[in-house]
């Protein structure tokens, strides 16, 4: 193996390994409180919540729901929104699902994860969830789970509607139960790459020379 070939590999290595740092920036999945929210179909309903540390590169975000003990499915969509809405209210979108079509749900209280391609974000953004075409044995609706204030992150108000026309903020109905997960480029990442392309350059300029 020549010796670019060499540097190359231990770049790809070394830059999968130290690539990203992952963290928890927002959760209170540990504690639910029992209760549940429903909201009719058409209609998101979420939380505003500021973020913790200094990831904001989100790659995952979890949503507690609940199909009150019957398994069944239900359409879902999930969103994450910037707050810069008239009067704070959700306004730029930053991602979402997409509507999913009949997401299998167990009945019970339980955690379900949409990943999140590397979006990022303000330190205060609004998650929301659309619920709707609840189907299984029993027609039961599908809720969020409520939890406890969170551990990790602060919760700022709840909100519900649909873009353009939001209801809010509603601080009767907060928390409800999430998580949110984030990366942050490692700065050792950066030199390395830099090294690494540094070697590999001064590799194919003496073999073109030698040649």
């Amino acid at each position: 193996m020549r010796l670019s070939n060499i540097a190359l590999v231990g770049l790809v290595a070394l830059f999968a390994a130290g690539e990203v740092k992952g963290a928890i920036v927002y959760d209170n999945t540990a504690n639910p409180t029992g209760w549940l929210i429903f909201s009719p179909d058409d209609v998101f309903v979420g939380n505003e919540v500021t973020l913790a540390g200094s990831a904001r590169v989100v790659t995952q975000l979890v949503i507690g729901l609940s199909r009150q003990g019957s398994p069944g499915t239900a359409d879902l969509d999930a969103r994450i929104y910037a707050n810069d809405g008239p009067g704070g209210e959700p306004g730029t979108l930053l991602w979402g699902s997409g509507l999913l079509d009949d997401i299998p749900l167990s009945g019970a209280e339980g955690l379900l994860s949409f990943p999140v391609p590397g979006v990022t974000v303000p330190d205060t953004i609004i998650w929301a969830i659309e619920i709707s075409d609840s189907k299984g044995a029993e027609q039961m609706a599908v809720a969020i789970v409520g939890a406890e204030p969170p551990t990790m992150g602060n919760i700022v108000q709840a909100w519900r509607g649909q873009p353009g026309s939001w209801w809010g903020p509603f601080p009767d109905t907060v928390p409800l139960m999430a998580r949110v997960e984030a990366v942050i480029p490692e700065p050792s990442t950066l030199v390395l790459l830099t090294m690494g392309t540094l070697t590999l350059t001064v590799g194919w300029w003496r073999r073109r020379r030698a040649a």
